[in-house]
């Protein structure tokens, strides 16, 4: 199997989000994500990004069990860093809001605005639709996909419950 154009990056994040966050962002701190899977799956901290990425497309469960095993490290050396797993992800937002204004892409704000009409069509169409059970059956799983990506293009611009909850704790203060 050719693992050339294989999205090994990807395969990480589903089964190590941080560490995936991390490899995927351009993040400052993906050498040393880098270094610390390559470490684990390679015996080599600086074995070439093409040997991972052969080695993921071929993973097994253990291999997999590794990477998260390096995920749980790495957040307790950030953390020893004084950088925390939230630091990481906040970090990862900010910099995609910084892309989309340095850019001036609107694609983000399109995909949200076809988004909020979709997620509406969908409840108008369960509560209104009179649909029989088993276009329910079809309907609410993918209503609940959209609705999912809904919530993350609003929390893209409008923050998230976390850095809400981390604000009032300040005001509180």
């Amino acid at each position: 199997m050719s693992s050339k154009g294989f999205d090994w990056k990807a395969l990480v994040g589903s089964v190590a989000p941080v560490l995936g966050t991390v490899l995927a962002g351009g993040n400052p701190l993906g050498g040393m994500a880098l270094k610390a899977l390559a470490g684990a799956l390679t015996g080599d901290e600086d074995a070439p990004v093409e040997v991972l990425q052969d080695m993921m497309a071929r993973a097994k469960p253990e291999d997999l069990h590794k990477v998260k095993e390096v995920e749980q490290s790495f957040l307790l050396e950030m953390e020893n860093l004084g950088i925390t797993r939230d630091q990481i992800i906040m970090q990862d937002k900010s910099d995609a809001r910084k892309r989309e204004i340095a850019t001036g892409d609107n694609m983000p704000a399109i995909l949200a605005g076809v988004l909020s009409v979709m997620v509406s069509l969908i409840v108008l169409l369960i509560a209104f639709g009179g649909l029989e059970q088993n276009a329910l059956n079809v309907v609410l799983p993918i209503s609940g996909a959209i609705t999912t990506a809904w919530v993350g293009a609003m929390q893209y611009y409008f923050g998230t419950t976390k850095t809400s909850n981390d604000k009032n704790k300040w005001k509180i203060k």
